[in-house]
């Protein structure tokens, strides 16, 4: 969920805790920065999360729209979602009941990744 990114519950003036790597990993201070935000600098990957909001409609939200493009790709044998509480949680399981994804959708992710956001990535991805 590129660390809470593929939510849609970001803003860019959204904050963190000191102890949150969303706070201090924001640019690899002390890890790979490929691990916080999936690579991507946080007020961009705000901008981009809105742009790919449409994923969310019939899915329920935002984390279950990116986790089932996740269980469909046959490529993955193994998701494994962080969560905080027993609503983030019910959320992930969602994933597992909210519809597919059709040919002209993943074309439409696949051209949004290409030509908006890898760019963007920053670190080994």
């Amino acid at each position: 969920l590129a660390s809470g990114l593929l939510t849609g519950k970001f803003t860019e003036k959204s904050t963190f805790a000191p102890d949150d790597h969303r706070n201090f990993n924001r640019n690899g201070e002390s890890f790979n920065v490929g691990e916080t935000f999936a690579g991507i600098a946080f007020e961009m990957g705000v901008s981009l999360s809105k742009e790919l909001s449409w994923i969310a409609e019939g899915r329920t939200n935002m984390a279950s729209a990116a986790l089932r493009y996740l269980l469909d790709n046959p490529h993955i044998t193994c998701i494994i979602p962080g969560f905080r509480n027993v609503s983030q949680v019910e959320d992930n399981l969602r994933a597992a009941n909210v519809p597919g994804y059709t040919r002209s959708e993943l074309d439409k992710i696949h051209q949004f990744y290409e030509q908006e956001v890898h760019n963007y990535i920053r670190g080994p991805y």
